[in-house]
């Protein structure tokens, strides 16, 4: 799949050769003929699991990788998450470099009756968690938040809730 790897497995100058990428309307498309399915002007790659994944070389590629390799000129050593949470979404500016656990923390925020992730109430108090971790009980929600914003920031750099 193209992950996992410690250095790139072409140059840019190679991807750029094979493929072009248009950031506004979010498609990769061959510069070269691949075959009958794939003519120089065609678009590249399909959806798997939700995510755009290209064929090069005979491997595949995520294309939320190939755009930040493209972009940037390093291979992404960890993940790449999605900004707004649309893997669909390929665009440089949603992309963003993120550990298994930043990328675990920016998902849909699930229901509950708080309506704040990790902020629940329990016999009229409030308490926060953050990944199974326990910060306590609060007077107020408003409390609650603030401690798992906090504990947010400390753990993975951002506040996926704001």
């Amino acid at each position: 799949m193209g992950y996992g790897r410690t250095v790139a497995p072409f140059t840019v100058e190679y991807l750029k050769s094979i493929l072009w990428w248009d950031d506004e309307r979010c498609e990769w498309m061959w510069n070269v003929d691949k075959g009958p399915s794939a003519r120089k002007g065609d678009l590249a790659g399909g959806f798997h699991d939700g995510y755009l994944e290209l064929k090069i070389d005979d491997k595949s590629y995520r294309s939320s990788n190939l755009v930040w390799y493209l972009n940037t000129g390093e291979w992404p050593l960890i993940g790449v998450d999605h900004k707004d949470q649309n893997s669909s979404n390929d665009r440089f500016a949603n992309l963003r470099l993120a550990t298994h656990s930043q990328n675990m923390a920016n998902t849909t925020l699930k229901p509950g009756a708080s309506g704040i992730r990790g902020v629940c109430q329990d016999r009229g108090r409030w308490y926060a968690q953050i990944s199974g971790k326990w910060l306590g009980y609060f007077d107020t929600k408003e409390e609650a938040k603030a401690a798992r914003h906090k504990a947010a920031i400390e753990k993975w750099g951002f506040d996926p809730d704001g």
